[in-house]
């Protein structure tokens, strides 16, 4: 579901090494990769070491399907409403 492996291999970051970085266990981060429960702040915190904006973690540019924030499943037909639900649920909401 995220393009997280790629991103990581095109800087030369391995996975144990962006899981240490965002302190969690590299099955953690495999769950992450294969778009398994995650949170908004973690896929903030990888999108902030791999350089790129959050939306960018998604594999496609045209971003359209479901993700699944904290248990809550959400639908997303455009880059708008992903950034809609980032910012609903940023930690100062």
């Amino acid at each position: 579901m995220y393009r997280i492996k790629e991103l990581a291999k095109s800087q030369e970051i391995a996975i144990k090494e962006l899981a240490n970085r965002i302190n969690v266990a590299p099955n953690t981060l495999s769950r992450i990769i294969n778009g398994e429960n995650t949170t908004v702040e973690m896929l903030q915190k990888i999108s902030k070491i791999l350089d790129v904006e959050v939306r960018e973690l998604f594999i496609d540019d045209e971003v359209s399907g479901f993700i699944k924030i904290r248990g809550k499943i959400y639908e997303v037909n455009s880059e708008q409403d992903l950034k809609n639900i980032v910012n609903y649920l940023a930690p100062d909401h």
